[in-house]
């Protein structure tokens, strides 16, 4: 009887520490997957972290570019402006030069018809009024290649 009695505590005890084996077993597989789940979820957290100031840093970035786009624009429409203004003045100075030409050909003429060399004075005053609209047409194409150019 005592035998048995060893034999069933003995048989108990296997039996228990078996048992005792696995729930550590499966505690430790728990514990590592757990382990393995917060390592999944922090790699996912620094991606997402990453993720977001790399778009914030592209956002910033395209705000940058477009300020800088508005300004370049506002600066060409400065330069086109100028280049109005500069156009219209070399046109001005071109008419008003032509203008000065034209009424000293037509003195000119008026002293030579006076003088009976009519026809002498006129061609002079053809040949003067012709030099002064190529000039003017000259200016007038500086200016309009300057206005292109600031366009530009």
């Amino acid at each position: 009887v005592g035998n048995a009695l060893t034999d069933k505590a003995e048989e108990d005890a296997r039996i228990a520490a078996e048992k005792a084996r696995a729930a550590m077993q499966a505690a430790i597989g728990a514990t590592r997957d757990k382990i393995m789940r917060v390592n999944e979820v922090s790699a996912l957290l620094a991606g997402m972290s990453a993720e977001a100031a790399a778009k914030k840093a592209a956002d910033e970035e395209l705000e940058r570019a477009a300020a800088a786009a508005a300004k370049a624009k506002k600066g060409a429409a400065k330069a086109k402006k100028a280049a109005k203004q500069g156009q219209d003045k070399m046109e001005g100075v071109a008419k008003s030069r032509a203008a000065s030409k034209k009424k000293d050909a037509d003195a000119k003429n008026m002293r030579a018809q006076k003088e009976g060399a009519a026809k002498v004075a006129l061609n002079d005053a053809k040949a003067s009024a012709a030099s002064a609209k190529k000039k003017a047409k000259d200016a007038q194409e500086d200016a309009v290649n300057t206005a292109a150019a600031a366009k530009a």
